[in-house]
């Protein structure tokens, strides 16, 4: 090959490096600039003894680098359900950034700030996210849920004016309603507040928080007798309309990962009657826990002695609870556990040594019904008949509470004919009977209590009050 052609060869060549240079520049450029651009999520130092939790995090973490908008916010869901309020907010910020219409990461980020005490902060981004609330079946994050939470930051602020009209506007949704009409009783407005409330009551009878209100404003009218009855009224009411929503909100939040995400999947396993699976599941679980201290090796333990116990597991249940003592853990429901891994045994007298003791702690109808068959077995009908009279007391006041008075007065009169000396039966029948709207019965039922505990204060002022009106 003459001069020129090698000449020839030596120029391709370097033409050819120069490209590949050139390549590996503008490659190695785009990934550097790449790299830079991206956000990098902030996630904490994991101090407490979740076993699954770092790893979980870090996982959600590495996607929403990767991701868009929605990876992000499932990052910040992840972070707020386990409190880190601070990161979930750098995480919903940038959720923010990437789709300005995210919704829910404008609901959530407000949220972060009203956790952290941020109040007027969380007004801006709460009326933000009403602003662009998506229609939906959803409570939370939707629009009235939001106008709700600013009417919640104006009364943290004393703007109490302000507050009232946010409610009013929004009084189609109950729980504004509810807190309108607590406003114009408190503004002594209370005839202005009956409309409100009663509606309430039609919608919730058993409401606790209504009926307190509306206790309240037949006090403030001077309606003694009709503020009386709602005070009766507060001691049978439920809270079947929640208020605060922050619960509702975290709770499903908490178990997305971490060990609360696993007892999730263990306790879903109920509904498949499997208990081999059950008790894999939460072995595997507790394995985990074993080595840690974390607050809910206990309550997992105890769900573990009860699946053990449907399986019929008495040797099971015995390690499980004494692993529980090991650990300082002492109360009346693993006393009762441990009575029925005793007659899974078929040693009934221990058994029963332990339930009296329970029923001594903490009483309930359940052992009290235990005990009545083991009486029964041993042919001593007195005892059979006090425990079969108390586990009938215990269901006639459980029933009074919900407010489910005919249940109650079918227990109570079973706990009658078992207990006639014992002035609490008689007590609670007066109070099944009052509720009823039977005064008579209910002043004989009030005069047996006293006649039998002459000092039973709550039977005197029953007879008192009947008396009085």
């Amino acid at each position: 090959m003459d001069q020129s052609g090698e000449e020839l060869k030596m120029q391709t060549t370097l033409r050819m490096l120069m490209v590949i240079i050139t390549a590996e520049f503008v490659i190695c450029g785009y990934l550097v600039v790449k790299q830079v651009g991206q956000q990098v999520p902030v996630i904490p130092s994991i101090n407490f003894d979740d076993p699954l939790l770092a790893a979980d995090l870090n996982a959600l973490a590495e996607t929403a680098r990767q991701g868009d908008s929605q990876e992000w916010q499932v990052l910040g869901d992840g972070l707020l359900g386990q409190g880190f309020y601070g990161e979930a907010e750098l995480a919903f910020r940038q959720a923010l950034d990437m789709d300005p219409q995210n919704a829910m990461a404008q609901f959530k980020l407000a949220f972060c700030l009203d956790r952290t005490g941020r109040v007027a902060e969380s007004t801006s981004e709460y009326l933000r996210a009403a602003k662009i609330a998506k229609p939906s079946e959803a409570l939370i994050g939707s629009r009235k849920n939001c106008l709700y939470q600013v009417g919640r930051n104006a009364l943290r602020q004393e703007q109490s004016e302000v507050a009232e009209k946010l409610f009013l506007e929004g009084a189609g949704f109950l729980p504004a309603a509810y807190q309108y009409s607590k406003l114009l009783v408190r503004s002594n407005r209370a005839a202005e507040a009956m409309p409100t409330i009663e509606h309430g009551l039609e919608v919730y009878p058993n409401s606790l928080k209504f009926t307190e209100v509306r206790m309240n404003a037949f006090k403030q009218m001077d309606r003694q007798f009709e503020a009386e009855q709602e005070a009766r009224m507060l001691e049978r009411s439920e809270s079947v309309m929640p208020t605060d929503f922050s619960l509702i909100f975290i709770l499903p939040l908490n178990a997305m990962i971490g060990f609360q995400h696993e007892e999730e999947i263990s306790e879903q396993l109920w509904t498949d009657q499997s208990l081999d699976l059950i008790a894999k599941k939460m072995n595997e679980l507790l394995l985990l826990l074993e080595p840690t201290s974390h607050q809910k090796k206990y309550a997992l333990r105890k769900s573990l002695i009860k699946v053990e116990y449907e399986r019929q597991n008495a040797d099971r249940m015995l390690e499980l609870i004494d692993q529980a003592h090991t650990d300082g853990d002492f109360d009346a429901e693993l006393l009762q556990r441990e009575g029925e891994a005793y007659a899974l045994k078929g040693d009934w007298e221990r058994a029963a040594s332990m339930w009296l003791r329970v029923v001594k702690m903490s009483p309930n109808a359940a052992v009290h019904e235990k005990l009545a068959q083991y009486y029964e077995a041993s042919k001593d009908t007195p005892k059979r008949d006090e425990h079969l009279g108390y586990a009938a007391l215990l269901n006639a006041k459980e029933n009074y509470l919900k407010n489910q008075l005919e249940e109650a007065k079918e227990a109570a009169t079973k706990a009658q004919k078992l207990l006639p000396e014992i002035a609490t039966v008689w007590f609670y029948s007066a109070e099944i009977e009052r509720a009823l709207r039977n005064p008579d019965r209910a002043r004989s039922n009030y005069a047996l209590c006293v006649k039998l505990d002459p000092s039973h204060g709550r039977a005197i002022r029953g007879l008192q009050s009947l008396a009085e009106n």
